[in-house]
């Protein structure tokens, strides 16, 4: 059982057509009346279950949740991982970013369209999880304990010792090839191009394993490339 689930079939979300038009018809107050609403029915849905050897948290570039943004990417990684869980899986713990982490409404209302693609994101794969979610397989995690996947791994497990990252970070700093792929100066949009860590996106284009990604952020660029761009501005 769950009510998230059960909701989502009450309001006839049960295809990605049906629930990219939800999304895209609604005015932005009922949008933003469900998301609140999937938020308390998560509390409700919450608990966890005891711990086996086949117990985790992945990665949400695992599950489709995170990383690449396009839905086609984000399907085809959770259709997969839907596939593992079902032979493998005890019990999985998913952090939905529209759960998880909710979004100011001064931020919603700058960036509606934006809001309304992740949410169309987040429930398409919700729904093609659902018969896990349903068999209490797959749980999602409320936004109280949204905590990063491999703390919350060890969380589960009564483990308070946490990750540390600096020797992945310096391997990937060391590798990765980063550059300024084009710059719009009137839109004052950039877009980077990140080389030589084909493993990391693997998912995301069978033919070109390098990864583009927009920033708009100044001082971010001028962070990746540590001098010379301010004249390009």
């Amino acid at each position: 059982m769950s009510r998230i689930i059960d909701y989502m079939r009450e309001l006839d979300l049960v295809s990605s057509e049906k629930i990219k038009r939800y999304f895209m018809k609604n005015n932005l107050d009922t949008i933003m009346s469900f998301d609140k609403y999937m938020r308390d029915l998560a509390y409700k849905d919450w608990c966890i279950a005891d711990y086996s050897p086949y117990s985790f948290a992945p990665s949400m570039d695992l599950s489709g949740f995170g990383g690449c943004s396009g839905l086609n990417c984000k399907i085809e990684r959770a259709d997969r991982f839907n596939k593992f869980i079902s032979l493998y899986g005890d019990t999985v713990y998913f952090i939905v970013n529209s759960i998880a982490n909710p979004r100011p409404i001064s931020i919603i209302e700058k960036d509606e369209v934006f809001y309304r693609r992740d949410l169309i994101s987040d429930y398409t794969l919700i729904y093609l999880y659902s018969g896990l979610i349903e068999k209490n397989i797959a749980k999602i995690i409320p936004p109280h304990f949204s905590f990063c996947p491999d703390c919350f791994s060890k969380h589960i497990v009564n483990n308070n010792e946490l990750l540390t990252l600096e020797p992945i970070i310096e391997q990937y700093c060391n590798k990765a090839i980063i550059e300024l792929y084009s710059y719009n100066k009137t839109r004052r949009v950039g877009i980077i191009e990140i080389k030589n860590i084909p493993e990391l996106f693997s998912n995301h284009n069978r033919h070109n394993k390098n990864f583009f990604f927009f920033i708009i952020i100044k001082r971010y660029i001028a962070v990746i490339f540590f001098e010379g761009i301010s004249d390009t501005f």
